[in-house]
């Protein structure tokens, strides 16, 4: 039986860790760790599930985005932007998913 306690404190720093290897503030580690779990119990299906950013997110969304536009260096506060947009593009994408029913295709998916 684990704690609330021994939870948040290994998912405080790990949350804050994952925003820096996606090139965020730390503070949006802490938003992503702690928002998403606050409307799961109410849609969640599964007792087990990663709620907060993962290692693999953090450098997708690192490398997702490009260093440089048109030569010019992204500056950080463009680099937020840019990964708050492929965050709301890639929910709409899963919600897309879900209405069309294509859940089933995560079982092609290997481990």
């Amino acid at each position: 039986d684990v704690s609330v306690n021994d939870v948040g404190a290994m998912t405080v720093p790990q949350a804050m860790s994952y925003a820096n290897v996606a090139g965020l503030h730390a503070v949006y580690g802490l938003y992503s760790a702690f928002v998403g779990s606050i409307p799961y119990p109410l849609f969640g299906t599964s007792h087990h599930l990663v709620i907060g950013p993962t290692a693999i997110m953090s450098v997708l969304v690192k490398h997702s985005i490009p260093g440089s536009l048109d030569g010019d260096d992204v500056i950080q506060e463009l680099h937020q932007y840019l990964s708050f947009a492929l965050a709301f593009f890639t929910g709409l994408w899963l919600i897309l998913v879900a209405i069309l029913g294509l859940g089933f295709l995560v079982n092609l998916i290997s481990e």
